[in-house]
């Protein structure tokens, strides 16, 4: 699964929607760790249109088959059909 964004004008300024906190995760580290993360992502991209992946998930099963790289390479295209940056966000794997 993969959650693109597209953060245009009608994006900048919306107020952050907090998800509800995991269970038996430190809310605090998660604050810390993910703002830090949107930060960086506007201070980079200042108020340009791009496509943003927030999200990409792949099940278990389906691991080290090309699913999660068919999803980023699809949202990647249409980011160049549309002539437009891309931002993601990325940690090491598990």
């Amino acid at each position: 699964m993969a959650k693109w964004r597209l953060e245009d004008e009608g994006t900048f300024d919306e107020p952050k929607k907090e998800d509800p906190p995991i269970l038996g995760s430190n809310e605090a580290a998660g604050a810390m760790f993910f703002g830090a993360m949107e930060k960086n992502r506007k201070e980079f991209n200042g108020r340009r249109t791009y496509w943003h992946l927030q999200v990409l998930v792949t099940d278990p099963q389906f691991q080290g088959r090309g699913a999660g790289r068919l999803l980023v390479e699809r949202g990647m295209r249409r980011a160049e059909e549309e002539g437009l940056d891309v931002w993601i966000d990325a940690t090491e794997g598990m």
